[in-house]
């Protein structure tokens, strides 16, 4: 019975959480974050709660699947889908991850004339490891936190068919491109050829 409860609490320490859904956000600068504790209010203020906290088993490492702010258009890039963060043994899992995102507002144009608003977004990522949760002075958590802020200025993309003109015109350009490859090849080859042979002449 003790080797079965043994058992239970490794299987315990291996778990994690996996979090997934949507957040309705205004459109001003604002933050979330995924941090240990009982959330709660106090005086206004969003506050953790840390009691019954084992400072040794904390382990912040996570893994984003994906990460957007809106629908995605074709060839899109989220820099955090398909990212991981992984704690190291001598850091003691108790880190702070923040990234600060820049949103930027994206209108795309379908073939159809269609539009799709939605938004891009770059980060900047910052690390920090957290010596003691219970020091008042420092203020900070371990966890994972998100700060974010929206660019007054909107990108747009737009669908566009190539004309049978315009594949010509490259076709074209890359033939002659090719051509003047070859033949200065061809012009090197000879003059190399040229000095050989007359520095066996002498």
């Amino acid at each position: 019975m003790f080797g079965s409860n043994m058992n239970d609490n490794l299987t315990e320490l291996n778990e994690g959480c996996r979090v997934h859904g949507h957040l309705e956000v205004n459109k001003v600068a604002g933050n979330f974050h995924i941090a240990p504790g009982q959330s709660f209010q106090e005086h206004h203020v969003h506050v953790h709660s840390l009691k019954n906290i084992r400072f040794n088993m904390l382990n912040t490492t996570h893994y984003i699947d994906e990460l957007t702010f809106g629908k995605t258009f074709p060839n899109q890039i989220n820099p955090l889908s398909n990212t991981k963060q992984i704690t190291n043994l001598h850091d003691g899992g108790s880190i702070l991850y923040h990234y600060y995102v820049k949103i930027v507002p994206s209108m795309y144009v379908f073939l159809n004339q269609t539009q799709l608003i939605t938004n891009q977004y770059s980060v900047t990522k910052h690390k920090k490891i957290i010596k003691n949760i219970y020091d008042s002075s420092d203020h900070q958590l371990p966890g994972t936190f998100f700060t974010y802020e929206i660019s007054a200025i909107m990108v747009k993309f737009v669908e566009q068919k190539r004309s049978l003109a315009h594949f010509l015109t490259s076709l074209c350009a890359i033939i002659v491109r090719t051509k003047l490859y070859y033949t200065i090849l061809i012009i090197i080859f000879f003059g190399f050829c040229r000095e050989v042979f007359l520095l066996f002449q002498v």
